[in-house]
């Protein structure tokens, strides 16, 4: 199956929770050039899993723009910014019977979970840098440590 995982658009500094910060402009624009550049590559997900950080409900609708249809999204609480590996692969779990999965979270939960994907441990998350509106695009035989081929991880701009 694959997965893509997708780190939010930038976001306005802390207003009075982490969980209430907006996209700023450009994170919208980042997202809405990211939505495109998948949309162009003809990617179709079976299932959407998000944050219920507003800044990652805003990225998803940003991104979801240029699909005219999509899967219906799930809602989930343990893969926002402070939660462990280990619960992203329980959430990601309840996906195994999808071929394809788009995941929008944030960090450091996104570089964490490549790394433990691809490398086998969290700890290598530097190796898998994932700034504001990027991806990484996996190949997953299973939800464990070392389950997955990282495929691309791309930055904006997207066109460079």
């Amino acid at each position: 199956m694959k997965l893509f995982i997708v780190r939010h658009g930038e976001a306005e500094p802390v207003v009075r929770t982490d969980a209430e910060r907006a996209l700023t402009r450009r994170g919208r624009h980042d997202a809405q050039a990211l939505g495109k550049l998948l949309a162009a590559g003809q990617v179709q997900w079976d299932a959407i899993i998000v944050s219920p950080y507003l800044r990652a409900q805003q990225t998803l609708e940003m991104l979801l723009q240029s699909f005219p249809v999509h899967p219906p999204v799930t809602v989930n609480h343990t893969i926002t910014p402070d939660n462990a590996v280990a619960e992203a692969f329980a959430a990601l779990e309840g996906f195994s019977g999808q071929q394809t999965i788009l995941m929008v979270s944030h960090m450091p939960l996104v570089s964490a979970l490549v790394a433990s994907l691809v490398s086998g441990s969290p700890h290598d998350a530097l190796h898998y840098p994932m700034p504001t509106a990027s991806f990484a695009e996996l190949d997953v035989s299973a939800w464990h440590p070392g389950g997955a081929g990282l495929k691309r991880l791309i930055c904006p701009p997207y066109n460079a």
